[in-house]
């Protein structure tokens, strides 16, 4: 991925999974809930093991925040097991059916 920072474009390595809930309205499909779970975020050409290696944020921009409180998912670490989060959809005919994330 590339992020654009005060400095200029710059290029990462970014490992992770999505877990997206979509919903038609008049005709036309949106997003109703989605879960980011990143495992890593490291500039290209570095170690995606190192914490410091993180992406910088451009001034003026906010990151939203979480509309759920507290931790969902934990970035990567050697010191902890890899987590199986946002979980694989089970079938379903209708959304009543299921889980949302």
């Amino acid at each position: 991925m590339t992020e654009v920072s005060d400095d200029g474009p710059e290029a990462f390595w970014n490992w992770g999974r999505f877990g997206i809930d979509f919903v038609c309205e008049d005709g036309k499909w949106k997003i109703w809930h989605m879960l980011i779970c990143t495992d890593f975020t490291t500039p290209l050409g570095t170690s995606w093991a190192d914490p410091n290696n993180k992406p910088k944020i451009p001034s003026g921009i906010e990151i939203p925040a979480p509309t759920k409180p507290g931790p969902v998912f934990f970035e990567y670490t050697p010191e902890q097991a890899t987590q199986e989060i946002p979980r694989v959809p089970d079938p379903y005919y209708t959304f009543a059916d299921t889980f949302s994330y």
